[in-house]
């Protein structure tokens, strides 16, 4: 779904927790698994894993983003460090891919279409 975000622009994302994000979230995590479980992972690769693991299965897509005021074409490097570097952001796509509410009227839509 569409989110609007700051100043006009706008994120597409998916819902948290989706098979794409775990599948994902496990193979980026696979090579510290051992360190993870023994509570030894240090959080800056932890939170590597997690936002490559979100960007394209939960970060989408994005509209009116911009770098020194050239628009910014979303691209999931570019996504990836946005998430890493700036933790409001973040915060704002795990919370609404985390909200129910944002993909409920998605799915009432396609279940009208259907019927």
């Amino acid at each position: 779904v569409w989110i609007d975000y700051l100043d006009g622009s706008r994120v597409k994302i998916a819902r948290a927790g989706n098979p794409n994000f775990q599948r994902s979230y496990d193979a980026a995590l696979k090579p510290h698994i051992r360190k993870q479980r023994e509570g030894t992972l240090a959080t800056e690769i932890e939170l590597k894993c997690l936002c490559s693991a979100m960007a394209g299965t939960i970060l989408m897509d994005w509209e009116g983003f911009t770098d020194g005021g050239k628009a910014l074409k979303f691209d999931k490097k570019v996504a990836v460090k946005l998430l890493i570097n700036h933790i409001d952001f973040r915060t704002f796509v795990a919370d609404n891919a985390a909200e129910g509410q944002n993909f409920f009227a998605e799915v009432s839509e396609e279940a009208e279409k259907n019927s």
